[in-house]
């Protein structure tokens, strides 16, 4: 009877290290998962960013191109005024605001 009682407890024991170990390692292997997960996202998004790199500096050097040539005034006054939003001193700017 004693020894049965030790053996009931023992096989206790036993299913609880059991179930302790499966939930470790069901845990270590979910958590592995999503770093792989998250590792390949950010693997991508660096992809996209050296990409994007990439183009910018294609126009960086076709805008130096273009600036290195000097001569197209033009060109020079477009660029001030669109994009950067310069004009002459006495010149007017009308802004349209109704949204069209």
């Amino acid at each position: 009877m004693a020894r049965r009682k030790i053996k009931q407890k023992r096989q206790k024991k036993n299913l609880l290290f059991r179930l302790a170990v499966f939930c470790f390692v069901s845990y270590t292997v979910f958590v592995l998962v999503d770093l792989q997960i998250d590792i390949v996202a950010r693997r991508n998004e660096l992809n996209d960013l050296h990409i994007k790199c990439e183009e910018q500096r294609i126009a960086n050097k076709e805008a130096e191109r273009l600036l290195a040539l000097g001569d197209d005034q033009s060109y020079i006054e477009r660029i001030a005024k669109g994009k950067l939003g310069f004009a002459y001193p006495d010149e007017r700017i009308f802004i349209d605001t109704s949204g069209k």
